[in-house]
């Protein structure tokens, strides 16, 4: 007979997910699962980038469907099922649902405070509307991990067909190559990208100050106006227009680059540009293969709407301003709902920001108003997640015919 720790299957599709899986790979395989990951679209990307053997799922399979997915994985022999969660996509919502009906335990792992329902729900966040008008959460998995007690408590409210112990406090990943405490692999591998980082040299060399947008790729996830009352294009030309307007001002040479999430097309916003081609400016794209966290660490001012990013950069102790006009509803934002800063909502709030940071130059403002509650020693995430996955998936070696 052979001996072997359980299997599990790892995907996730949209680029959250897969940063959310990779927190947790090394505490997995230290702790003796055997892992299989497997990922599609800009997760598959990034797991590669991180030096992870990846196989593609979707076009390994001859008809992408929910049966097939059920096929499929009662063929394999798994033990268990770990995914992100995606926007659109499907896979994750597919596996869960087989895994359901082959008596498989799966664990969901979320890495944003937003949109909780409809990731459980037949309908993407390009169909919200639907989901809306009749919210029905068909796709559960066995658990969902979160980043901490106040995304417990909003997942718990939005689906109501969870119950709280299935719903576990793991904690927000991408706090830990922030917070400079740990030791082990992941902390030289992290020091190492780190190092990369301040010595990449993304800014223009003539250039005073730099600032940072992080682009989202709304429209293109909600299919339409998204219920924010934005648009991604809305919020740019906000800003593009302020430093167009503050242009004469400005005591300083300034470089603004737009860094485009791993969704978005190079010449996204190639209309926007040429619009706005005569700004005393350096204006910039940067693509998806270029690393947010190595943009952020050179920059001094870091721009965007609701990036997860935002979150990083502000761990990183980098001013922080969230450009949403005319916003409606709940600010998207975790930051501003813990009340560490102040969404830029009105035109009179983003004309403050910009004479600050273009003209009078000063920043602190923009630095919150507290230390933040997530930073943990680097590999804390995943070590969480393995003492509550064991209790789902026992780690105790399984006997195998020779």
């Amino acid at each position: 007979m052979n001996s072997l720790f359980p299997s599990l299957l790892l995907y996730a599709h949209d680029p959250g997910g897969s940063v959310a899986l990779l927190a947790c790979i090394p505490a997995l395989q230290k702790a003796g699962y055997r892992l299989r990951i497997m990922a599609d679209g800009p997760a598959a990307l990034k797991l590669t980038q991180a030096g992870f053997s990846v196989e593609p799922f979707e076009t390994s399979l001859a008809v992408w469907s929910e049966q097939s997915v059920l096929t499929w994985l009662s063929a394999q022999g798994l033990d268990g099922v770990l995914t992100g969660t995606s926007a659109n996509a499907y896979g994750e919502k597919w596996l869960w649902k087989a895994a359901e009906t082959l008596d498989i335990p799966s664990v969901a792992v979320l890495d944003q405070w937003l949109n909780y329902g409809i990731r459980f729900a037949k309908e993407g966040l390009i169909d919200l509307g639907g989901y809306q008008a009749e919210p029905k959460h068909v796709y559960l998995p066995s658990a969902v991990a979160v980043m901490d007690s106040l995304a417990k408590r909003e997942l718990l409210m939005a689906v109501p067909e969870l119950r709280p112990e299935q719903v576990w406090v793991t904690g927000f990943a991408q706090a830990e190559s922030k917070s400079g405490s740990g030791d082990g692999a992941e902390s030289k591998l992290l020091s190492a990208q780190s190092a990369q980082s301040r010595t990449r040299g993304y800014g223009h060399p003539c250039v005073k100050l730099k600032s940072v947008w992080l682009s989202e790729p709304l429209k293109e996830s909600y299919g339409t106006v998204p219920p924010v009352g934005y648009t991604e294009f809305d919020a740019l030309e906000a800003v593009l227009n302020e430093l167009h307007a503050f242009g004469s001002g400005m005591t300083k040479p300034h470089e603004f680059a737009i860094k485009l999430h791993p969704k978005e097309s190079a010449d996204k916003y190639s209309a926007l540009l040429t619009k706005y081609s005569a700004l005393p400016v350096h204006l910039r794209v940067l693509g998806p293969q270029v690393r947010a966290d190595e943009v952020m660490a050179e920059a001094d001012v870091v721009w965007g709407m609701a990036s997860m990013a935002l979150i990083e950069a502000a761990l990183m102790d980098k001013p922080v301003i969230s450009v949403q006009p005319k916003l409606q509803g709940e600010d998207p934002l975790v930051l501003s709902r813990l009340g560490w800063l102040d969404t830029c909502v009105t035109h009179e709030a983003l004309v403050a920001a910009c004479y600050s940071v273009f003209v009078d130059g000063n920043l602190t403002p923009y630095k919150g108003r507290f230390v933040l509650p997530w930073p943990r020693e680097i590999g804390a995430t995943g070590r969480e997640l393995v003492q509550h996955l064991q209790q789902l998936i026992p780690l105790q070696e399984k006997e195998t015919a020779l």
